[in-house]
């Protein structure tokens, strides 16, 4: 299955690589890297929706993951809200 096409990928401003903010089934924003992970990836787009995978939510078998940005952004920590 092709990688989805993400919605407007921009660099990130803390370290420069291309990433893309997209709206999970859950309501929350979640940047993720723009490029295809299918060994670390846990964040899947299926019928219309972005998902992030767990043991009751799984990707259908040749869906494309993507990698939450915040688990390979070595300055992600200037980013979350409400930690210091």
């Amino acid at each position: 299955m092709e990688p989805v096409n993400l919605p407007d990928p921009k660099a990130c401003a803390g370290c420069g690589a291309m990433i893309s903010w997209v709206t999970l089934d859950t309501g929350k924003r979640m940047p993720v890297n723009a490029v295809a992970d299918s060994r670390a990836g846990r964040v899947f787009f299926f019928d219309g929706k972005w998902r992030v995978t767990s043991k009751h939510v799984q990707p259908p078998p040749a869906t494309s993951l993507y990698v939450s940005h915040f688990a390979t952004c070595p300055n992600a920590s200037q980013f979350r809200k409400g930690r210091p």
